[in-house]
This record gives C-alpha cells, sequence and structure tokens, in this order.
C-alpha cells in the first residue's frame, strides 16, 4: 500500500430529496366523487410555480384547442380560479404551460408525456402551478369532463407534502501521508 499515493479524497453524499408528487381531490358533483374515491395522484412539472404548501381549488375546463399548443381563449373570470385540462400531443409542455397562463388559467393539469418533459429544451418557468396526470387518470377526469360540460366540476390540490428536503450529508477523508491533501 506504500506505493499508493493518496490525495484528497473527497466524497459527497448527496441526501437531498425532492418528491414531487401531490395529489387531486374531487370535490363536486357527486358522480366525480364517486368515480375517484382515492385522490387522484400527480407531479408538479419542473415548468411551472411549485407551491410548497397549502391546497388551491377551482374548476376544471378543457382547453381549446385541448392541446394547448396555440394560444387560448382569454378565461373572463373575475371570482373564479379555473384548472385547464390539456393533453399530451403536439408540443412541448413548456408551451402548453405558457398558453395556460397567458390565457388567465390557475393552475394547468397536463396529460403526463415523460417524452415531452425531457426533449423539451426551452423550459420557461410560469407563474402557475403545472401538473401533470397519468394518463389512465387524465383519461377518466377528461371523459367526465367532456360528458358533462355543462356541470361546474370542482377539485382542490393539496401542495401541503409536496416537497420534503433532507439534509446533505458531507464526509471528508483525508491521506495521513500526503500533506497536500489537509
Amino acid at each position: 500500500m506504500a506505493g499508493i499515493n493518496l490525495k484528497l479524497i473527497f466524497v459527497l453524499f448527496l441526501t437531498f430529496y425532492v418528491a414531487l408528487s401531490t395529489a387531486i381531490y374531487p370535490i363536486s358533483p357527486p358522480e366525480l366523487v364517486n368515480l375517484f374515491k382515492d385522490p387522484i395522484k400527480v407531479h408538479l412539472s419542473p415548468i411551472g410555480y411549485r407551491p410548497l404548501v397549502g391546497s388551491l381549488q377551482g374548476l376544471i375546463m378543457l382547453a381549446d384547442p385541448i392541446g394547448a399548443c396555440s394560444k387560448l381563449g382569454d378565461i373572463n373570470s373575475e371570482n373564479e380560479e379555473f384548472f385547464i385540462l390539456a393533453d399530451d400531443t403536439e408540443c412541448l409542455e413548456s408551451i402548453k404551460a405558457k398558453n395556460i397562463a397567458n390565457s388567465g388559467g390557475y393552475v394547468g393539469l397536463i396529460k403526463q408525456n415523460i417524452n415531452n418533459t425531457l426533449h423539451d429544451k426551452e423550459i420557461k418557468l410560469v407563474h402557475i402551478p403545472i401538473v401533470e396526470i397519468k394518463p389512465a387518470d387524465y383519461d377518466m377526469l377528461e371523459q367526465f369532463v367532456k360528458e358533462n360540460n355543462q356541470t361546474r366540476i370542482a377539485i382542490s390540490i393539496d401542495f401541503t407534502d409536496s416537497t420534503q428536503t433532507h439534509p446533505i450529508n458531507v464526509e471528508f477523508w483525508f491521506s495521513p501521508t500526503e500533506k497536500q491533501s489537509y
């Protein structure tokens, strides 16, 4: 072992953990509450604003066009917050997020497509939360909204446990035979 020169060995153990998942809770109508007996597990997109605590409540509205890849119509609402439901086709998530935010949407609910998120090199942060919904849950929710387009569909998103952090542990090892290491 004498022939081995040990220099500063710097080992950094990052145990930093960020949980990006949260949940949607259907509020009304009762048929939606019965359809989703458990909360809908969702993920916060890296593109949108990330609330650390609290919850948001609003009404679901389908994006028009549904892909949200072009400018959406303005949402004229003074006292209500709308969560805009957009599918995963045609364009990158950052474009959808920008269009939803610019239309006046309170939260973007986007069908999860990992390829769109990974290939999005134009990530532009927007001032509203963008929530990614698993495809199966998104399809059920979209179908319900389409079938009940005259009904006010209310949901709540709880962000209380959306971000958890743990301390970073750093360990240093020094070589007793190499003064350059300390």
